[in-house]
């Protein structure tokens, strides 16, 4: 249930930002009623020309928040969604489809690129913005290089480019470098369907690059290697850094970068390492910097794993693969890194005799016991979870490792929650620092006294 109202949150956020979209509907039936009868008035006309009046302001905030990440993403120099000095991969370039631009805020990023063989094909349906992409093309000294597609993806193939030359042209599937989507799938009908029509212009060893809004799995942490979030994953790290040093990992910087200055500047000692708990190889260059910085005979106090697959709610039968696959590459692949990589790290606490038993501690949901309808992707991971930590408490119990599952069962309460159940009372949340009480409680119990699971809820919560 706690992952079920996180996912609620995250749709509550954009309720605030189309309040503000909102706000450019007038203005932009005022501008059409100036040059449309009102009989001529469709639904599609009202919504490109709002479209375009709210992004023409939005768009340069947008760019100025995200224009330095999107500049190293088409340059290739992002790893494990982090910005990094050198590319890693090659740089967008060649034939690039360029999907949903709108007022072309993004434009300007590709004369950077233009060595002389680079066209690029803007593909953007709504031709209320195409005034504003063609004076920024134009600015940006790409004309004749960035050409103007006014089409949706399904009728691309179909379009024909007319040439400076007066030649003309289709794009042909298969014959395109890059696909670059710049904040815009999300806005798409069909998602699915569409990814694989644009997957098809891509030529052998072709590249994507994509900039979306997406949720965030969620972070993990332990004791070299501590969790980081707003809620839980903060508080846990605030609790176990009073005692010992901590390494927050996340795959975003972001995650970690101000809990880690807050932690060493009241005096504790943290390290953030960017790092995808379901790739082994990410996971290694991990253990790698926590043994380069702590000394490779160091000692684990206690790992705690928070990672969770993405929350998918869809009838079973239109499911995709991937999105049980990746459930399962995080909550089941991504526990069983974790474990290989930091139960080395515990099992050396236990011999260098810890001050408390070397704890494992597992984060899992309501879904980790009770499968709903239509959560089958969800579900299967956290089961996967739960079943993968009780085997580990049984076999490495005995050799001085506690082992532990926490079901976190109800709304935590943090800054994002503060408007749910406000007419139940705050007895009606999880308290984020309670809960860190309660993982460093499993974590000081004594080798006689073991505990591997327990389920936490607020008293009024129905189970």
């Amino acid at each position: 249930m706690a992952s079920l109202f996180e996912i609620f949150l995250t749709m509550l956020f954009p309720w605030q930002f189309l309040g503000i979209a909102i706000s450019y509907l007038p203005g932009a039936l005022k501008n059409l009623l100036q040059t449309e009868h009102v009989s001529n008035l469709s639904r599609a006309k009202i919504q490109d020309a709002w479209f375009s009046a709210f992004w023409n302001r939005a768009g340069a905030n947008i760019r100025k928040m995200n224009g330095p990440r999107i500049t190293a993403l088409l340059e290739g120099r992002i790893s494990q969604a982090s910005v990094v000095d050198k590319p890693v991969v090659a740089p967008a370039s060649g034939v690039i489809l360029d999907i949903g631009p709108g007022a072309g805020f993004w434009v300007d990023l590709y004369a950077k690129a233009n060595t002389g063989n680079l066209n690029v094909y803007g593909v953007e349906p709504n031709v209320a913005v195409h005034d504003d992409l063609r004076m920024r093309v134009h600015q940006a000294g790409l004309d004749g290089v960035y050409n103007i597609i006014s089409a949706g993806i399904e009728d691309i193939s179909k379009f024909e480019v007319v040439g400076a030359d007066g030649s003309v042209s289709k794009i042909e599937k298969g014959s395109v470098d890059s696909i670059v989507t710049l904040l815009c799938l999300c806005g798409i009908p069909e998602p699915e369907k569409n990814i694989a029509e644009l997957y098809q212009y891509l030529k052998k060893g072709g590249r994507w690059y994509v900039f979306e809004h997406v949720k965030h799995d969620g972070p993990w942490f332990m004791r070299f290697y501590q969790g980081v979030g707003a809620g839980t994953g903060a508080s846990v790290a605030r609790k176990f850094a009073k005692a010992y040093p901590v390494v927050l990992l996340a795959r975003n910087p972001e995650n970690f970068q101000s809990l880690a200055e807050e932690i060493n500047s009241n005096g504790g000692k943290a390290i953030g390492i960017s790092t995808d708990v379901s790739d082994s190889q990410s996971v290694q260059n991990a253990v790698n910097t926590i043994k380069k910085e702590f000394g490779s005979d160091v000692g684990a106090a206690a790992a705690i794993f928070n990672a969770s697959g993405g929350f998918v709610r869809k009838p079973f039968l239109e499911l995709p693969e991937e999105a049980f696959t990746q459930s399962l590459g995080v909550s089941a692949k991504g526990g069983f890194l974790f474990s290989q990589a930091t139960l080395p790290f515990l099992l050396k606490g236990v011999e260098q005799k810890s001050q408390h038993p070397p704890s494992l501690i597992f984060t899992g949901a309501t879904a980790s016991v009770k499968s709903s309808a239509q959560l089958s992707s969800f579900s299967t991971g956290k089961w996967a979870l739960r079943a993968l930590s009780q085997s580990l408490a049984k076999e490495f119990g005995p050799q001085g490792v506690h082992v532990g599952h926490a079901i976190i069962d109800g709304v935590i309460d943090i800054p994002r929650t503060k408007e749910l159940l406000k007419e139940l009372g705050p007895e009606a949340k999880l308290n984020a620092d309670a809960i860190a009480n309660d993982y460093w409680y499993l974590h000081t119990q004594p080798v006689t006294n073991f505990t591997w699971e327990i389920d936490l809820r607020p008293a009024v919560e129905k189970w």
